[in-house]
């Protein structure tokens, strides 16, 4: 696959490249935000899947650019991290020639952070090694560092804790092999790859760790960086195992057919029943009164190809799978749904993303209404909250994702309680008789319970002012005050990615030991693999004190609690397990109406007694 990277158009008033390293002479303002808006138009590339992005990477190209070289604006951006590992997470990324001999190829090994004391804003490196790559896979170091990287900056942000890096890549036609001091010599296309090496929370024992590295790759297929007997080993040979990446001239390059790209992430699955709002919700009834109810599921694309994709442009099959993490692979417990193997969208699909409120979904949608055989296992106790997994193709289109999964439930609270699986089902073993998993807790606006007593709202009043800049109604947002999300999103005015940053979020992220390891620093620390991450986003109107949750696990399953929120633990050879997710929006104390009953007659008593 032939990575088509576009020119920088940059926006109005900013028409270059995102500048956040050159304040000289003639450079374009210099900004250093994570999301510099002349990021628009970039070829995006998101790492995770269920409940949103871990990671992401951004990639422009300008010919020439503001100091007279063709340069590339690379960027990759950490979302979820659950700890901060001073000189531990990492990136590695890598340039090939084309060429099959060591000095065709050159790596990069940048350590984001040596102090997390702070955050950082387009920062130093922590630290960077360079090396050329032999015929193991093994890296050459270099003497020296080609100066051209020190423009390479990070951002880190402590709470939540993400972390970003930066880097400026110039040609330079003239060196004498593959790179110089000026800038690096590359035909068009060349041969790229690039890891992001996120370290979970760990507990180190000896020379090993419990808990370890997260690898967020490209190429997908790629071997990941590992420590082998003789140092760390790359994906290799680069000719084959590397993606090959083209500075893309716009429409009518030959080596990019489509003019930009389509993608789709978990935000744009779901279902809708009988035109509600989007959830992930299976609903039947066997019983009268009919009619049964109607399932519209959906995928909402992303179109950046330039152009509206014609009817019957795009294909796609929907599977689901009971609510929970299964391993990132065609082999996990996937169920095909009737109707669903082959959906295309019946009306053009305009570019953008198009707007999906309640009962308005997009153009690829079908309707499923569940016959008696596939009501039978959800009423002998089959879970209805299913995880979602859709998969595009389409002739002539260049697809920068082509899949993705919707795990995320939206349920009322206070009190929630459900059962979520943890599976390795299809997964190989690699020794013993049960798998080593990860499981890591996230929330993000679910404070803990006030200890003064004190008490607030889900959509406060500072809340509700940032929504009132994105021109929704007074009249959705009085719903939503009042009466919760669900009954917002029913009115069809409101679109969950408006809201989404806002509402309360409760994730589990899972991974895998592979059985690899990373050696840093004589620590040998197990390489994982991400799973399908789960969650919850509940949904509660009126006071509350603030969230309690928990995650209860079967018997015996925790072998290690390493943080509050992060554990390892014990799943089946190709099994699974069950999990409770627990979520109580903690409300101020109310006397019950029969109390206040029992008390007026109490009053009533006494007065009779008195007379």
């Amino acid at each position: 696959m032939t990575i088509c990277t576009p020119r920088a158009q940059g926006v109005p008033g900013l028409p270059t490249a995102p500048n956040w390293f050159d304040s000289g002479a003639g450079a374009p303002p210099l900004r250093t935000e994570i999301d510099d808006p002349r990021w628009t138009g970039a070829y995006k590339r998101g790492f995770g899947d269920g409940t949103g992005l871990e990671a992401e990477f951004r990639g422009l190209y300008m010919d020439p650019d503001w100091r007279g070289k063709k340069s590339l604006f690379l960027s990759w951006n950490v979302l979820y991290d659950g700890s901060l590992d001073n000189g531990l997470d990492r990136l590695y990324v890598g340039f090939n020639n084309g060429g099959a001999g060591t000095t065709d190829t050159l790596v990069f090994k940048i350590v984001a952070y040596n102090s997390s004391s702070v955050d950082i804003v387009a920062g130093p490196m922590g630290s960077v090694q360079v090396f050329n790559l032999n015929a193991a896979g093994e890296g050459v170091p270099l003497a020296s560092v080609p100066t051209w990287i020190n423009d390479t900056k990070v951002w880190l942000t402590r709470t939540p804790i993400g972390w970003a890096i930066h880097m400026y890549v110039p040609y330079d036609p003239a060196a004498a092999g593959l790179f110089s001091n000026a800038g690096i010599k590359l035909p068009d296309p060349f041969r790229f790859f690039y890891q992001i090496y996120v370290l979970t929370p760990t507990r180190v024992g000896g020379g090993a760790a419990v808990g370890g590295f997260v690898p967020h790759k490209w190429p997908l297929a790629s071997a990941t960086v590992f420590t082998g007997l003789s140092g760390d080993v790359y994906p290799h040979p680069p000719t084959t195992a590397w993606d090959s990446f083209h500075p893309s001239t716009g429409i009518g390059d030959p080596m990019c057919p489509a003019a930009g790209g389509v993608t789709i992430d978990s935000s744009g699955l779901g279902n809708m029943v009988d035109g509600g709002p989007p959830n992930i919700v299976i609903k039947y009834r066997k019983t009268t009164p009919p009619p049964r109810p109607v399932n519209s599921m959906f995928a909402n694309i992303d179109n950046q190809t330039g152009a509206p994709i014609p009817i019957g442009g795009i294909t796609a099959r929907f599977r689901i799978a009971d609510w929970g993490s299964v391993i990132m692979d065609p082999a996990a417990p996937w169920q095909d749904v009737r109707g669903g193997n082959a959906v295309t969208n019946a009306v053009p699909i305009p570019v953008g993303k198009p707007v999906v409120t309640a009962g308005n979904p997009p153009p690829l949608n079908f309707n499923w209404q569940l016959n008696d055989a596939e009501m039978d296992p959800y009423i002998a106790g089959k879970p209805s909250d299913q995880c979602i997994l859709v998969e595009l193709s389409g002739a002539g289109i260049d697809f920068y994702r082509d899949s993705a999964r919707q795990n995320h439930l939206i349920q009322p609270a206070s009190k929630v309680v459900k059962t979520a699986q943890i599976s390795v089902e299809g997964l190989a073993p690699i020794g013993g008789a049960n798998r080593d998993v990860y499981v890591a807790i996230e929330t993000r606006n679910m404070p803990a319970p006030s200890k003064g007593g004190g008490t607030t709202v889900v959509w406060d009043e500072s809340k509700v002012a940032l929504l009132r800049r994105k021109d929704i109604s007074g009249e959705v947002l009085e719903t939503l005050v009042n009466n919760g999300m669900l009954a917002a999103l029913a009115t069809g005015r409101l679109r969950l990615d408006q809201i989404a940053d806002l509402a309360p979020v409760y994730r589990v992220h899972v991974y895998h030991d592979t059985g690899q390891k990373l050696t840093v620093n004589g620590i040998a620390y197990p390489i994982l693999e991400a799973q399908s991450s789960f969650g919850m986003i509940p949904d509660h109107a009126g006071p509350l004190k603030g969230w309690e949750h928990g995650l209860d696990f079967p018997p015996g399953a925790v072998q290690d609690e390493i943080t509050p929120s992060f554990f390892r633990i014990h799943v089946p050879n190709n099994g699974k397990i069950q999990t409770q997710v627990r979520i109580n929006a903690v409300e101020p104390f109310r006397f019950p109406w029969w109390a206040w009953l029992l008390l007026i007659l109490l009053l009533l008593l006494l007065i009779v007694l008195a007379m």
